[in-house]
């Protein structure tokens, strides 16, 4: 751990900055600003990239948790989602204080259902608090499909703007988030 994370102390969940996702299908959602990121691109041989299975989810989780983070975002195609899901139920914490972002591959609705059950238990929880699409594919929308009575806001993530228009002609639920990767010269 930096010296700055052993010395500095985060704001409690109740002062850190906020955004209210406008899509909620569960009342007010609010989504703390900052957040743990748990995507490690890496392979367990070390090429790649830093490699980020289970171990690493589980000690970035509790220790981002025990420093007062209160965001985890993780993934479907995440080696390191099992290990998010022991480190926030290790840090002993309420699941209701921690906002907890995965993302799906785009396919069928029902697809995404059966993933989205694999990634409950996983993440060790019975709903998340945003479930994004992680990639565009060939059905951005699903017009007149559900939001889960387990997700509590739905947005999408890497989506151009000719996907988000495609969405918001189908008349479908408006994406809460577009989250997109940040530019780096693996993606350049």
């Amino acid at each position: 751990m930096s010296a700055l994370c052993a010395t500095s102390e985060m704001k409690s969940v109740n002062q850190q900055p906020t955004v209210r996702l406008m899509n909620a299908a569960h009342g007010e959602v609010l989504m703390p600003v900052v957040g743990l990121g748990t995507g490690g691109y890496g392979e367990p041989d070390g090429s790649g990239a830093e490699y980020w299975g289970p171990e690493q989810g589980h000690n970035a989780t509790l220790a981002w948790l025990k420093m007062g983070g209160r965001r985890i975002d993780t993934s479907n195609d995440y080696a390191s989602r099992d290990g998010s899901g022991t480190g926030w139920v290790a840090s002993g914490i309420p699941r209701s204080e921690i906002f907890i972002t995965s993302k799906v591959d785009p396919t069928n609705y029902d697809q995404v259902l059966e993933a989205f059950a694999t990634i409950l238990k996983s993440l060790q929880t019975n709903y998340v608090d945003l479930l994004l699409i992680h990639w565009p594919g060939e059905q951005p929308g699903q017009p007149g499909k559900p939001i889960p009575p387990c997700v509590r806001a739905i947005g999408v993530s890497n989506y151009e703007v000719n996907h988000l228009l495609e969405i918001f002609n189908l008349n479908s639920t408006i994406p809460s988030v577009n989250q997109v990767c940040p530019i780096h010269e693996i993606f350049s």
